[in-house]
């Protein structure tokens, strides 16, 4: 994607052209003691990139309201946040915010 603007969040699903299944891994945790965790998003899998930390907090607590918490949010190794929730409609989100 190219570089995010500062005025909201950017839409868009897991099919990243590449033709594969698996596109894209997203780090979660940090690599201290030889483990890192990661969430994959698959094609069709529907992602949120949030400009601000306030912005990813405020759509989780919104979209987890009446929903289900599948991955709580969690602070990166590189310092951004990631989650995933599904919506009191049944839609599952994916939700990230990088900084820098």
């Amino acid at each position: 994607m190219s570089r995010m603007e500062d005025n909201g969040p950017v839409y868009f699903n897991g099919d990243f052209g590449t033709g594969n299944a698996i596109k894209r891994w997203v780090t979660e945790e940090s690599i201290e003691n030889e483990s890192a965790l990661y969430q994959r998003i698959f094609s069709g899998d529907s992602v949120i990139r949030f400009p601000s930390e306030a912005k990813i907090r405020n759509a989780y607590e919104a979209l987890a309201a009446g929903g289900q918490i599948l991955k709580p949010i969690t602070e990166t190794s590189v310092g951004g946040f990631i989650a995933a929730v599904k919506d009191r409609n049944g839609i599952e989100w994916n939700l990230q915010y990088d900084k820098g």
